[in-house]
């Protein structure tokens, strides 16, 4: 596959399995090492007499997330590229990695299919697709918060993402409001504050 352009690149390796962790959300913003060097343009190395090295270069490093740690400072060397540009190695990168892992397109398991519609059946008792959706009360419309973070249960309690999500809703349409997305169990250390 030949890429020819920055953006189909760079989301064809954001979307890729090899950088998918075990919630199935890309990490390829963290496997990727960027670089940006003065070579010698004779020999596209780094000169020991920094005198030769007058050419800028970005060199990208990565590899694939660990399945079962979604540790994500992997180095495959084969995927190690170099350009004058960051969208130029980011095209260069994508080659390399359809090369190496094919198109990247991920096939679910049949317990993660099984999930998903667990998961779609609990939206559904939430708020059924019929229900209609309420007219906002200003011509302004509704307003759209987005949330990036976490909750963190009392006591180390260990409870499910569908009863999260129960609690959560429940939450929301107690105040007429409604959600749009989805949630995901991670391991995470924290340390209590005193």
């Amino acid at each position: 596959m030949t890429f020819t352009n920055f953006f189909d690149a760079y989301h064809f390796l954001d979307d890729h399995k090899i950088f998918l962790d075990k919630y199935k959300f890309s990490r390829f913003q963290e496997c990727l090492d960027i670089q940006v060097v003065k070579v010698d343009p004779q020999t596209e190395a780094i000169h020991d007499n920094e005198v030769y090295n007058t050419a800028t270069r970005v060199w990208l490093e990565c590899g694939p997330v660990d399945e079962e740690t979604d540790f994500t400072n992997n180095h495959d060397t084969d995927l190690d590229v170099g350009a004058y540009s960051f969208e130029q190695a980011i095209i260069l990168l994508a080659e390399q990695v359809f090369k190496k892992y094919g198109d990247g397109k991920w096939e679910y398991t049949e317990e993660e299919n099984r999930r998903f519609e667990e998961a779609r059946a609990s939206l559904l008792r939430a708020r059924p697709l019929t229900e209609e959706v309420p007219e906002p009360e200003t011509e302004a419309g509704p307003t759209w918060v987005e949330v990036n973070g976490g909750v963190i249960t009392a006591n180390g309690t260990n409870i499910t993402d569908d009863e999260f999500l129960d609690a959560f809703i429940d939450f929301l349409e107690s105040k007429g409001w409604q959600f749009g997305g989805g949630v995901a169990t991670r391991e995470h250390d924290y340390v209590e504050e005193e």
